[in-house]
């Protein structure tokens, strides 16, 4: 039981974040801890089955299945907290959680980064550089350029 309640704890925490490396850890150990509780299993093979057709769908369709897989997530933490004893809706635990708007912007940022490196790296984007002076440099910074 210990175990069971460790994987709806970290699933909890992380039920906005899915991609989280705790979270992914918790949900490919459910199989192992869960294994004699059918009910979570097949909620499993549900969400899995549906990320698997999520990778060939086109990009216009990928935010509604998005969506889908954080119905299919928060029914799997439902079941999951079923099997420990707990009665939460599916819906309060898809939608009552704290994700602060940083943290989506600090991810979006980083996306953006790492795309603009790759297409630097592969020879695609060039880095522009632009001659003149830089209007936030420091008396510091102008005093050792001269």
């Amino acid at each position: 039981m210990k175990r069971q309640f460790e994987i709806l704890d970290t699933l909890m925490a992380y039920r906005r974040n899915i991609t989280y490396v705790d979270c992914v850890s918790a949900i490919n150990r459910i199989d192992l801890v869960f294994y004699k509780c059918p009910s979570v299993r097949n909620r499993l093979k549900t969400l899995f089955d549906h990320m698997e057709r999520e990778r060939s769908l086109p990009q216009s369709e990928k935010s509604s299945a998005w969506q889908k897989r954080a119905d299919l997530f928060a029914e799997l933490i439902t079941e999951i907290a079923k099997a420990c004893g707990y009665d939460f809706d599916h819906t309060d635990i898809k939608v009552n959680s704290y994700h602060p708007q940083g943290y989506v912007d600090e991810a979006t940022f980083n996306t953006e980064l790492r795309e603009a490196l790759l297409k630097t790296l592969r020879g695609k984007q060039a880095i522009a550089i632009v001659p003149g002076t830089n209007s936030n440099s420091t008396e510091k910074e102008t005093a050792i350029s001269d």
